[in-house]
């Protein structure tokens, strides 16, 4: 059974009609004895648009996209510093004080945590960070020997950190990332993984056309059913035309599954059945699913889901699940032998839940907040670092 993925992105871009011609400037100084700080990288998380400090830790980001975007400074041995900034309200040029980073001890939790070792935990991490997909399996972590590996003793939960950016090399997709790791956790009880963080990036180069073309075709292929393409596709409520099927999702908690499992509880574990029938009743609940799926019939349409308030912003909001269907694109044979689905190969479904009762969607993909929507599915399978795409991606 595929377990389900919280893909976090730490990201707000509300589409602007300012000039793209703009610039933001600024300088980032040590808060503490106010040097200038060399060598710091500034960029738009989620975008190809950043830029690294001077000498006299001077920065210049040129051509500022439309949009609000979150702006990131990062610095080895420093706190990473995020500040919200918009094309219609672009800044003086900033003073940015970056604190130096306390170096934090082990986890204080009851019966603390312990390390894990690369070998044995590091294909765990890149699974469930980069990816298992083919086009995930050309990417590689550069320097994760940064990265540092620990376990809950008592909730045996997972957590990662890293004391440095993430260099990720895509060479499926022609890009080099830049990760800005904030958070990494599996959660050992419900299966879930959430991480968090800032990317950049940036596109790579090659001296071979075929494989600038390589690159080329499978940004496009990774996009075409991805949750971008269809939250762009929702956008502009051409689901239909862009051969998405929409379907509500009604999930019921198996409530008798529930009480029969406190039962075996209160016994200990052991059957407490007094004759065959029950113990028989109590094996047959046990083996349902802990949740019981309706799909509705009716075919959605993007208006019916959500609305427009403005002309730039769009909310989605809909009870229970979003069933989603992408016509164009069957199942890989490697996500049907991962998530254990012995049958023929069917057109890529995903299931969508928000932990927000709306969310806004912007032109280019992006929603906020950027934690509030969950996926499984394909879609829990398939969204990770390895097929990130930026929002200044188009096809």
């Amino acid at each position: 059974m595929y377990k389900v993925i919280c893909l976090i992105y730490f990201l707000i871009i509300i589409p602007a009609t300012a000039s793209s011609q703009k610039k933001l400037s600024g300088v980032i100084t040590d808060a503490a004895t106010g040097t200038p700080l060399p060598s710091a990288s500034v960029f738009l998380s989620n975008t190809s648009a950043g830029t690294a400090t001077d000498t006299k830790g001077a920065f210049t980001i040129y051509n500022f996209p439309d949009g609000k975007f979150d702006l990131v400074i990062s610095c080895l041995g420093y706190d990473t510093y995020v500040v919200t900034v918009e094309s219609v309200n672009i800044p003086a040029p900033l003073n940015i004080s970056l604190k130096q980073k306390v170096k934090e001890l082990d986890e204080v939790v009851v019966g603390g945590t312990e390390k894990l070792s690369w070998d044995d935990w590091g294909p765990f991490f890149l699974r469930n960070f980069i990816g298992s997909s083919s086009i995930a399996r050309d990417c590689s972590i550069t320097n994760y020997k940064t990265i540092e590996l620990r376990r809950n003793k008592k909730t045996r939960n997972i957590s990662a950190v890293a004391d440095e950016q993430l260099i990720i090399e895509n060479k499926a997709l022609g890009y080099r990332i830049y990760y800005q790791l904030e958070r990494f956790e599996f959660e050992q009880k419900t299966g879930f993984v959430f991480f968090a963080g800032y990317p950049f990036f940036e596109a790579m180069t090659a001296k071979k056309e075929k494989i600038m073309k390589r690159w080329k075709q499978n940004r496009q292929e990774t996009y075409e059913g991805s949750q971008m393409h269809f939250l762009r596709a929702l956008y502009r409520n051409t689901l239909a035309e862009e051969k998405f099927e929409v379907r509500r999702l009604t999930k019921i908690i198996n409530t008798e599954k529930q009480r029969i499992r406190n039962i075996y509880r209160l016994h200990a574990i052991q059957k407490p059945g007094k004759s065959e029938d029950s113990s028989g009743y109590y094996e047959r609940i046990l083996s349902e699913p802990d949740e019981k799926s309706f799909l509705h019939t009716p075919l959605l349409s993007g208006d019916s889901i959500a609305y427009a308030t403005d002309s730039v912003t769009l909310f989605l909001s809909f009870h229970n699940f979003l069933y989603v269907v992408y016509k164009n694109k069957k199942e890989p044979a490697l996500y049907l032998a991962q998530t254990n689905q012995q049958r023929s190969p069917a057109p890529i479904s995903s299931e969508m839940w928000l932990s927000e009762d709306e969310i806004q969607v912007f032109h280019n993909g992006s929603y906020h907040p950027g934690t509030a929507i969950v996926n499984s599915g394909f879609w829990g399978w398939s969204e990770k670092v390895g097929t990130m795409l930026p929002f200044d991606y188009y096809p």
